[in-house]
């Protein structure tokens, strides 16, 4: 079953849990203070921040691929063996998901193939 996408804000949250080994009390004590998720790691924007929460996203890919191109091959979305996917990876490129390309892949899941016969039913005899 695939993960279900969750918001920016989300996502770092549950990043910041994971890193934490699920600990809030070692999430609220973090002293990372140099991780561009920091300040959002309560699930929260601070009071009067206003952010692009993908763009935070991004350095912090970066920071952990090293390189721009590596964060944009990244695989870290796709489940390995009992490793839980990265929630960061749907905005790793700094920008949210495609909406338009997330319509398009549901389509073509629900979509049944198209008959070789062309537009005639066939029924069974």
């Amino acid at each position: 079953m695939p993960q279900k996408r969750v918001s920016p804000i989300q996502a770092i949250r549950r990043t910041c849990l994971l890193c934490q080994g699920g600990s809030r009390k070692l999430v609220a004590e973090c002293p990372e203070d140099t991780c561009p998720l920091h300040p959002y790691r309560f699930g929260t924007l601070p009071q009067g921040s206003v952010v692009n929460l993908p763009k935070v996203i991004r350095k912090f890919c970066l920071r952990c691929a090293g390189s721009a191109t590596d964060a944009n091959a990244c695989k870290g979305g796709t489940p390995v063996a009992s490793m839980t996917p990265c929630y960061l990876h749907p905005y790793r490129k700094g920008s949210m998901p495609s909406e338009k390309a997330t319509k398009k892949s549901r389509q073509k899941i629900s979509r049944p193939p198209k008959s070789k016969m062309g537009n005639e039913l066939s029924l069974p005899l």
